[in-house]
């Protein structure tokens, strides 16, 4: 009798254990699809809101539209830290900062999107997410084994092993074969997020380092990346697209956010917009004190020196440790708000018909041009001084005496690089203006911007290329 109860109370014990083992399963199921489908909002969320990329091949904008009208009233009382325009979801503001993350798993796990999760495996399994495609959700893709299942817990070491073969290629010079093997080396491990920056940097700056820039009477308009581009320039729009897909599967990490706004746009490609647009992106995340630096210097670059002032007050009351930095380009940025305030004033004058209207534009002009002037003298350094020669540069022209005024900006171009460019420019305007013959670079560059050109590129949009 006693042993028929210790085999009745065993199988009972076996028979708990079965269930609640099949009960765990089922919970770690539920979890691992909740977390699929967390990671997949947030991957659905950034390209909704800032990466735009067509996906017509695909179904995440449709499944994002359903989850987004969901969570207009499930997160309803859950308000966005961060402003990110009027136009985007709710949904797509809260994705924007990470303070918001356990709202958005609450979300996904709940009951309320419990057919929502269910369309999205459904459409996962079939491959149609793009943003699913990359998700470590073997048991999603298929119900059997397959090969996929078979050779997923090996991806991230296979991807491992295919980077040491990067690395090597890189050092042995053979630039052709690291492009393709980069790629490869993300879809088997996405969250390799190193790989990511060190691939952008290879695609964009080493890769193309020996092709000389393309003359802009070569350039021809890529569909794909909607520029005007050459063999070399197209390397850096492959690098921005290869950032792009990190940020995607990794929409958390500013570094990724950075390198894009900074090393591509900034640097390469020169779109000030795009690099100001992923430089706020990196500093919505947990990030390094470098990172404001870099988007207030995008700023300026950019022409938004108000956005720019504000930035540096911001980071100066956040760092004081760096207050000599701060303090420095908040005066720059001030000399070079009331220079463009004198600026509009001018030329709203200039307008004008009505001659006590004009002088009174005038006067407030030179008000603004003086208030800059005493912030340039204030900031005791190159750009300042640049500066101040091409705003006694402009005094002249309007007297029309173009060979002093040509002499400030030869000063002052040497001065500071930032400057260089722009006043170059300058001297030629103010050449022709006063009929003074240009000298042999400056035909040149006057021949290269007649001959201009972009093959292909349709009238509705502008080529944009770096250099």
């Amino acid at each position: 009798m006693n042993a028929k109860k210790s085999y009745a109370i065993m199988a009972v014990l076996i028979a708990l254990l079965l269930a609640a083992g099949a009960m765990q399963n089922e919970r770690l199921r539920w979890l691992r699809e909740s977390k699929a489908f967390y990671s997949w909002i947030q991957a659905a969320a950034t390209n909704e809101r800032i990466l735009g990329s067509a996906t017509l091949d695909y179904n995440d904008s449709e499944l994002f539209d359903k989850v987004a009208a969901v969570a207009d009233t499930a997160l309803a009382g859950t308000a966005p830290a961060v402003s990110v325009g009027q136009d985007s979801t709710l949904l797509e503001q809260l994705v924007a900062d990470a303070a918001n993350n356990d709202a958005i798993w609450a979300f996904a796990k709940s009951d309320q999107t419990a057919g929502l999760r269910d369309e999205f495996l459904s459409l996962a399994r079939k491959s149609r997410l793009n943003f699913a495609r990359n998700l470590e959700i073997a048991d999603l893709q298929a119900n059997q084994v397959s090969l996929f299942n078979a050779f997923f817990g090996f991806r991230k070491i296979a991807a491992n092993l295919l980077w040491i073969q990067v690395d090597r290629e890189w050092r042995l010079g053979q630039m052709y074969r690291i492009q393709p093997m980069l790629k490869t080396v993300t879809v088997l491990d996405p969250n390799f997020v190193k790989a990511y920056l060190i691939g952008g940097w290879h695609i964009a700056y080493n890769v193309p380092a020996d092709l000389p820039l393309t003359p802009p009477s070569l350039l021809e308009w890529s569909d794909r990346y909607k520029a005007c581009v050459g063999p070399k320039e197209a390397y850096w729009y492959e690098a921005a697209e290869f950032l792009k897909d990190g940020i995607r599967n990794n929409p958390r990490n500013y570094e990724l956010y950075f390198d894009l706004g900074f090393a591509i746009y900034d640097q390469k490609i020169e779109d000030y917009n795009s690099a100001v647009l992923y430089l706020k992106e990196a500093v919505r995340q947990p990030h390094e004190l470098w990172v404001p630096r870099m988007l207030n210097l995008a700023y300026e670059k950019n022409g938004q020196y108000e956005e720019s002032l504000a930035g540096w007050q911001e980071y100066q009351k956040n760092y004081p440790q760096n207050f000599d930095t701060a303090s420095r380009f908040i005066t720059r940025c001030e000399g070079l708000i009331e220079e463009q305030k004198g600026q509009q004033l001018r030329a709203q004058a200039s307008e004008s018909a009505d001659a006590s209207e004009r002088e009174r534009l005038l006067s407030e002009a030179a008000e603004h041009d003086a208030a800059a002037r005493a912030k340039y003298t204030e900031l005791n350094e190159a750009f300042g001084e640049g500066r101040l020669l091409i705003m006694d540069a402009e005094d002249l022209r309007a007297e029309k005496r173009y060979y002093e005024a040509i002499a400030k900006l030869e000063v002052a171009r040497k001065l500071s690089g930032q400057l260089f460019v722009p006043v170059s420019d300058m001297i030629i305007q103010y050449k022709e203006e006063g009929g003074i013959p240009l000298n042999v670079s400056e035909r040149k560059q006057v021949l290269r911007e007649a001959e201009a050109a972009c093959k292909g590129m349709p009238d509705s949009a502008t080529g944009l290329t770096g250099s």
